[in-house]
C-alpha cells in the first residue's frame, strides 16, 4: 500500500458545557493521544459546544444579544473544560491542523465575535484552526458536515447568516420542540411550558407555507452569501446552490415523512435519514464532476459506516456519532462507557483513502475497532 501522506480525524457532537467535564476530560486525552502520532488533522463537526442558539426576548438588539452571551458561554466553557482546551493547543502546537464546522447548538460561531473569542481561547495556536462555516470539503476526497441541514426539523434557511431572535419566519421547529422538551424534563412553571408550547406552534404554524414564503429571500441569499462559501470550498456556486436546495422542507414534508416511518415504510438503518442525504448530495456533486469518496456528518448521534448504494459503490456514507450520553439504549449497551466514536480517514500518496469507525476508550487511553 502507499504511503501515507495524512490522517483525518472526525469527531461530532462533543456537546462541551460547564457541567461536561468527565467528557471534556476524555476528549483531551484523545486529542493528547493524537499529538502524538505524525501529521494529522482533527475535524470538530458541529455540536463541540452547547451555546445559545438565539437571543430569547424582543426583536430589537437581538444580535447584540445573542452575540454577547455566545461570547460569555465561550468563555465559561474555556475556563470549565481548560484541560480540553490545553490538549487543543498542544495539538497544534506539535503540528496538527483543526477543522472547526458548527452545527445547530453551536451555530453561535457564525457570529463572528463568538467565533473570536473561541480563537482567542486557543491563542497563538489558532493559526493552525480552519472555519468552515457548513462544509468542509477536501476535493477528491472528502466532503463533511454536521447534518442538521439535511434534517427537517433542524434545518435553518439562511445557515451562513443565522436568525438572532424567534421572531423570524421560517426558523426550524426543531428548536421549539427541544426546548418544550427541556420544560417538561425540568418541570417549569406553567407559565414557562405555555410559552414553549406556544413557539412550537407558531413554528408549527409557519413552516406549512415556509418554503413558498421563504423562496425570495433564499434566491437573495443564494447570490449573496452562497458565492464566496463555494469558493473557499473550491466549487462553483451553482453547485453549492444545488445542494443548499437539498436542505429546503416546509411542515408537509416534515408530516410525510413522519407518516412513512409510523406505516414502516422507511427501512431503520443507522444512517437514518442522513444516508439518503448524503446519496443526493453524491448525485449533485458527480454530476458536475465534483464527487468524492467519503461523505461524513453527525447530527445523528448515531455511529455508522455504510456504502452509499448501488449507485455509487465506491462511495461511503460515514457518522462519527456522539460523545453525549444521548444515544440510543441498543448503542450504549454496544458501546458502553467511557467510550467515544470517531472516524479516522488516512489518505495516502496514491489511491483512494481509506475510511474507519473506532472507539476512543477513555479509561484505557487507546483506539479500539467499533464493535460490529
Amino acid at each position: 500500500m502507499s504511503a501515507t501522506r495524512e490522517e483525518v480525524l472526525i469527531v461530532s457532537d462533543l456537546h462541551l458545557d460547564v457541567a461536561a467535564l468527565e467528557r471534556g476530560a476524555a476528549f483531551a486525552s484523545f486529542v493528547r493521544a493524537s499529538s502524538a502520532a505524525g501529521r494529522r488533522r482533527l475535524v470538530l463537526l458541529g455540536d463541540s459546544l452547547d451555546l445559545p442558539t438565539h437571543a430569547p426576548g424582543p426583536k430589537a438588539d437581538a444580535a447584540d444579544r445573542w452575540s454577547a452571551a455566545g461570547t460569555e458561554a465561550v468563555g465559561r466553557i474555556g475556563d470549565a473544560q481548560a484541560e480540553a482546551f490545553d490538549a487543543l493547543i498542544a495539538f497544534l502546537a506539535a503540528g496538527g491542523r483543526l477543522e472547526l464546522v458548527p452545527g445547530n447548538h453551536d451555530v453561535a460561531l457564525q457570529v463572528p465575535a463568538v467565533r473570536a473569542a473561541l480563537l482567542d481561547r486557543l491563542g497563538d495556536a489558532a493559526d493552525g484552526v480552519g472555519w468552515h462555516p457548513w462544509i468542509l470539503h477536501l476535493p477528491g476526497l472528502l466532503w463533511a458536515e454536521h447534518g442538521s441541514q439535511h434534517h427537517d426539523l433542524h434545518a435553518v434557511p439562511n445557515w451562513l447568516v443565522p436568525a438572532p431572535n424567534r421572531s423570524t419566519w421560517g426558523l426550524p421547529p426543531g428548536r421549539a420542540i427541544e426546548a418544550l422538551a427541556r420544560a417538561l424534563q425540568d418541570r417549569r412553571p406553567t407559565r414557562q411550558l405555555l410559552a414553549a408550547v406556544a413557539a412550537l406552534a407558531a413554528d408549527a404554524t409557519s413552516a406549512t407555507l415556509a418554503r413558498r414564503m421563504l423562496a425570495p429571500g433564499r434566491r437573495v441569499y443564494r447570490a449573496t452569501e452562497l458565492p464566496s462559501s463555494a469558493a473557499a470550498m473550491a466549487l462553483p456556486p451553482s453547485v453549492l446552490a444545488a445542494v443548499d436546495r437539498l436542505s429546503e422542507t416546509d411542515a408537509w414534508s416534515i408530516a410525510r415523512r413522519l407518516v412513512r416511518q409510523f406505516l414502516a415504510r422507511d427501512v431503520a438503518t443507522p444512517a437514518s435519514y442522513l444516508g439518503p442525504a448524503a446519496g443526493r448530495i453524491h448525485a449533485t456533486l458527480a454530476a458536475a464532476g465534483y464527487d468524492v469518496p467519503v461523505y461524513a456528518f453527525g447530527h445523528t448521534h448515531r455511529p455508522a459506516l455504510l456504502p452509499i448504494g448501488p449507485s455509487a459503490p465506491e462511495a461511503w456514507y460515514a457518522n462519527a456519532g456522539s460523545w453525549a450520553p444521548l444515544r440510543p439504549a441498543s448503542l450504549r449497551a454496544r458501546v458502553g462507557p467511557h467510550r467515544y466514536p470517531f472516524l479516522k480517514m488516512s489518505v495516502f500518496e496514491q489511491g483512494a483513502p481509506a475510511i474507519e469507525l473506532n472507539l476512543w476508550d477513555a479509561a484505557l487511553t487507546r483506539v479500539e475497532p467499533f464493535p460490529d
